[in-house]
């Protein structure tokens, strides 16, 4: 099929949207799909399509598509569908922010979690649940590492978690990717034994198989206290991912002492094999062909 890829940015920033653009762009192109993505806004992984044979625009092209796959309603805008014609199917990533909001303008709607189809019944829209997937191949367990990852965003939570680790004495190193621009984090993640995230950062953690900590700050919610999920497990995965591991499954608030028996279970805890259910629940190469089946479905009324 001829599948174009749309994203609001496809800059230098490694955030959520841009990683799910780029690989669904290589998983489909793999499959030998003819790729095309359109954003308004290049940079490194715009740069990195074109090298891997993604035929890339900054403005939207005027050609006839199977499949039009589109992220934000500020792109989608920007399509004039008279003139770049196709099946347009857009991916809503989240409840709260503007540009995650269902358009009219579109076929179908993809959400990438229970929390985000709710979120899109509830507006009177029909949709399809696909998880957002993880590339298996660059991101595999090669150690078991040792100490704990951080790539919390906010402060606060950076801060009680080096304040746990010192106490337990183990390692602990922090990894915020807005501050701190990384496109490998696949060589960085295996060296830790216990990583501490919220969403795609948590799904790259399962795939290398590590133990898995969802939880983070934010100082719109509460300036005193992180909030999350807690340890990921066999048992729960299931559960944490309907909110795509974002911490408000069960929104839990934690202080200082409730992080340090935090970190300290998630240490002494035993692995939970969670590349098994990685592996099945968020593969981008199941996921891209997922959404290749979505050409031909009909839309519910």
């Amino acid at each position: 099929m001829k599948i174009l890829v749309t994203n609001n940015t496809l800059g230098d920033i490694p955030g959520g949207s841009e990683w799910h653009a780029y690989e669904l762009c290589l998983a489909l192109n793999k499959m030998g799909h003819e790729v095309y993505a359109y954003t308004p806004s290049p940079g490194w992984f715009y740069d990195q399509l074109i090298i891997s044979g993604v035929i890339c625009s900054t403005s939207p092209p005027e050609e006839d598509f199977d499949l039009i796959l589109a992220s934000h309603t500020s792109t989608i805008d920007l399509i004039d569908r008279s003139k770049t014609k196709g099946r347009m199917i857009q991916i809503c990533h989240g409840v709260y922010p503007r540009l995650e909001q269902p358009s009219d303008k579109v076929d179908f709607h993809v959400a990438i979690s229970d929390e985000v189809e709710a979120h899109l019944k509830n507006m009177g829209y029909d949709c399809e649940v696909i998880h957002n997937g993880v590339d298996h191949k660059r991101f595999k367990p090669f150690t078991q590492g040792q100490g704990v990852l951080s790539m919390c965003q906010g402060i606060l939570a950076n801060k009680m978690i080096e304040e746990s680790c010192e106490r337990l004495g183990v390692q602990f190193q922090s990894f915020n990717k807005f501050n701190r621009y990384s496109y490998d984090l696949h060589e960085v993640i295996p060296f830790f034994e216990v990583v501490v995230s919220l969403g795609r950062g948590a799904y790259e953690a399962m795939a290398c198989n590590k133990k898995v900590v969802i939880l983070d700050s934010r100082h719109y919610v509460t300036s005193r206290a992180c909030i999350g999920d807690g340890i990921v497990r066999s048992d729960n995965a299931h559960l944490l991912l309907t909110h795509n591991m974002s911490g408000r499954f069960t929104a839990r608030e934690y202080d200082q002492n409730g992080v340090d028996k935090l970190i300290e279970s998630a240490i002494n805890s035993e692995n939970q094999n969670l590349r098994d259910f990685s592996e099945k629940k968020l593969n981008i190469d199941i996921q891209a062909n997922k959404y290749c089946n979505l050409k031909d479905v009909e839309v519910q009324v």
